[in-house]
């Protein structure tokens, strides 16, 4: 079997946005990633991205919710995690 992973000798740049995170796009909007891939020049990531809502564009074109769209044209949407707070019950036990 082949190797599949071919060395080009660039220095990669690592990808900012993995699986499951969320990210926006100027005109589609807010989506989850669902794949992440490099190029094939290894210049840059090719995103999968699941949409929120489903946008056709160009304007003729079906409606859809899913995009693979380059990773410098998205912006990772930082969501806090949420906060526990530590209360006591009645009985005095965390």
């Amino acid at each position: 079997m082949k190797n599949k992973y071919i060395f080009t000798g660039k220095d990669i740049r690592p990808s900012t946005i993995s699986i499951d995170d969320r990210v926006e796009h100027d005109t589609f909007g807010a989506g989850t990633a669902t794949s992440v891939r490099i190029s094939a020049n290894s210049d840059y990531y090719y995103i999968e991205v699941e949409f929120d809502n489903a946008t056709g564009y160009p304007k003729d074109s079906t409606p859809t919710r899913f995009r693979t769209i380059r990773d410098d044209y998205l912006s990772k949407i930082d969501i806090p995690a949420l906060e526990i707070e530590d209360t006591e019950t009645t009985d005095g036990v965390k």
